[in-house]
């Protein structure tokens, strides 16, 4: 992740093809969570292509309350991380 102010952080990664479906994204997300939240983060933020239908489902599991927003080829999450 990458701050983008004292309590907002970019989170993005890359799950190599080969490996995916292995429930690697979820674990990367909540470690980078788990770690987020012990530098005082709040929130997460991320951009994702709308056809990345597999990491919009991760995203959804893991923050369920996730404020999503629709753009053009891309959806955007806010996920509160407490």
């Amino acid at each position: 992740y990458a701050a983008a102010d004292s309590q907002l952080a970019e989170v993005a990664f890359l799950v190599r093809e080969d490996l995916q479906g292995q429930g690697i994204a979820g674990h990367l997300l909540d470690e980078l969570r788990r770690i987020a939240v012990s530098n005082g983060f709040k929130r997460f933020y991320a951009s994702v292509l709308s056809e990345n239908k597999a990491m919009l489902k991760v995203f959804r599991k893991y923050f369920p309350g996730a404020q999503v927003k629709n753009k053009q080829d891309e959806v955007e999450i806010v996920m509160h991380l407490e």
